[in-house]
């Protein structure tokens, strides 16, 4: 689309009007692709978003459901573009629908959070979609992971489950750390959250 602004400015203040026009070539591209006509809010958004025929492109090279014109408006809103969604395959990471897309970028999971999370332990390298933006949600991050794997061997291979209650019920490293120096024999990770 275009958007054409004319004004005045001067002094900390402007006035002036802008005028939106879609671009019928996109629209047709998009309804070639089977994803319809965008609404003028819609070639708005996706226009002011900079969602672009590459975005589309990755999206039916990695073989993703087609979306809606107003899924791809809420795509470019967040931030997910070709780079983002081409990245992510070639990390293995395919995911269900554009949604799983604009809720990786809402909740910060992000190439370089799967990585660091991977590089943790084995059980952290194969994690599912919904276990990496719950981990997000409840600020589970890498040092969190790392300094609580430093208490001892039977921290070291957490599943998600685990650090999600950890983080659920406040149990912080320090905590655990204190738990574990005052416990005869090996703290488990269910006995740190009942605790």
């Amino acid at each position: 689309g275009r958007l054409d602004c004319s004004g005045t400015a001067g002094n900390s203040t402007g006035l002036g009007a802008c005028s939106f026009s879609s671009d019928p070539r996109f629209a047709a591209y998009l309804q070639q692709h089977g994803i319809g006509a965008p609404t003028p809010r819609d070639a708005f958004t996706l226009t002011m978003s900079g969602v672009g025929r590459d975005l589309i492109d990755a999206m039916q090279e990695i073989g993703y459901a087609r979306p809606s014109a107003a899924q791809l408006a809420d795509m470019g809103v967040q931030g997910v573009s070709a780079e983002f969604v081409r990245g992510l395959a070639r990390s293995g990471y395919r995911l269900r629908s554009a949604e799983d897309l604009v809720a990786f970028k809402i909740h910060g999971v992000d190439l370089d959070y799967i990585r660091a999370m991977a590089a943790i332990g084995p059980k952290l390298q194969h994690l599912s979609a919904d276990e990496l933006v719950e981990l997000r949600i409840h600020g589970v991050t890498p040092e969190f992971v790392a300094q609580i794997a430093a208490i001892g061997p039977q921290f070291t291979d957490l599943s998600a489950d685990d650090l999600v209650n950890f983080s659920i019920h406040g149990a912080r490293p320090d905590l655990i750390r204190a738990y574990a120096s005052f416990t005869r024999g090996a703290l488990k990770p269910d006995d740190v959250v009942s605790m």
